[in-house]
């Protein structure tokens, strides 16, 4: 039996126990699973972590092809740069992306103040998403605030690292205060975790 004669609950079953390199390699052998729209929920149905500039650009363009069909597909993103960010440019096509992941419910992102910061069109983006449960953010700070205040996606869980070198005085003053900068999140969180 070769393997497009797998029945594909049967094939999907299987893939999704492999890592998502593995599962990337998987798609690439074969002309027929590459294209296929199947295959596009096979490789995204997974977590996707990201963490070199060339890797990150290499999946915006992999989603941004076929009229950005892919980004239905995509559950959860782990966004960890090797170099504190990722360059703008890469983060500003993802930013085009964002709206259409409307299945995205789950976003782990390093050096959030920094990406935030660089590419201001990301953190709108982000804000304007609606299918967003859980976030996890590391490197917290001012921008990174004014974007979860703007967030419209109706959170369960929230965690955040606060930056290293942040200033004390932002951290204890009331206006900066977790709760009261997302209180707009209050009718659906359930966890909120903040460490410094």
């Amino acid at each position: 039996m070769t393997l497009l004669r797998l029945n594909f609950d049967v094939f999907h079953e299987i893939a999704s126990y492999l890592p998502q390199g593995s599962r990337n390699y998987l798609m690439r052998t074969c002309r027929a699973l590459h294209r296929s729209p199947e295959a596009d929920k096979i490789i995204l149905g997974g977590y996707i972590m990201l963490r070199s500039a060339q890797k990150f650009a290499s999946f915006v363009a992999f989603l941004d092809a076929e009229e950005k069909r892919r980004c239905q597909y995509v559950r959860e993103i782990w966004l960890y740069p090797d170099y504190n960010t990722f360059p703008r440019q890469a983060l500003l096509a993802f930013s085009r992306c964002i709206p259409r992941l409307a299945s995205l419910n789950s976003m782990k992102l390093h050096e959030a103040e920094l990406m935030f910061a660089i590419c201001p069109e990301f953190g709108e983006a982000f804000a304007k998403l609606t299918s967003l449960r859980n976030v996890d953010l590391f490197d917290v700070g001012p921008v990174t605030c004014v974007v979860l205040q703007a967030l419209e996606s109706e959170l369960a869980s929230i965690r955040m690292r606060w930056l290293i070198d942040m200033d004390e005085e932002f951290l204890v003053s009331d206006e900066n205060h977790p709760v009261q900068r997302l209180v707009n999140l209050s009718s659906s969180l359930e966890s909120l975790s903040c460490e410094n």
